[in-house]
């Protein structure tokens, strides 16, 4: 029998597994997930570099990588991603009642571009003399379009972006790719 382990990972989480997290070098899925769940929340330089990390924070529980991997290994699904703000919006705590494996798809679309748009409303920069609203379609292509002002631009942005989220929630939905609550709170976000 292998001695536990006691390193620990940011200087919080626990690497607490019998078995190997890495093989032929590279690290299993589960281990990568914990450890990049630990950076966003306990890592300052990567805060520094995406500060809407800023304040988050992992649940006791998680903190034990053989407590996150049993909660991984029952809820994972090829190809989908971490989520952990979806079901409760603008949530700053990774737990197994807020977070969520969604397609990538689902990630990207809701993605706000705070940098590109400084002060200005969520899917809407400046465009030489007017402004431009715009917004992923959730599968790779962007849908944008110019505006003379501000107020039509938000207002075509929340009308495509609340369309586009729509079609993917559904999609997903249907594809049985998300669960229901999931797709609830998608339908329930205001853009």
């Amino acid at each position: 029998m292998r001695a536990k382990k006691t390193k620990l990972v940011y200087g919080i989480g626990l690497n607490d597994y019998d078995g190997r997290v890495s093989i032929d070098g590279k690290m299993i899925k589960s281990y990568n997930t914990w450890c990049k769940m630990l950076l966003r929340c306990y890592d300052s330089k990567y805060q520094q570099r995406n500060p809407t990390y800023s304040g988050c924070s992992v649940c006791q529980d998680w903190l034990s990588f053989t407590k996150f991997k049993m909660w991984y290994d029952s809820n994972y699904r090829e190809g989908m991603a971490l989520d952990k703000d979806l079901l409760i919006h603008g949530n700053k705590q990774y737990s197994p009642e807020a977070c969520r494996f969604v397609p990538h798809n689902i990630n990207t679309v809701l993605l706000d571009c705070g940098r590109a748009r400084g002060e200005l409303p969520l899917g809407v920069t400046k465009h030489g003399n007017g402004y431009s609203a715009s917004c992923s379609n959730g599968y790779g292509k962007r849908l944008s379009k110019r505006f003379s002002t501000i107020s039509e631009a938000v207002s075509w942005y929340s009308v495509t972006k609340t369309a586009v989220v729509k079609q993917v929630a559904d999609k997903a939905l249907a594809d049985g790719l998300i669960g229901q609550d999931v797709h609830e709170a998608l339908l329930a976000r205001k853009f």
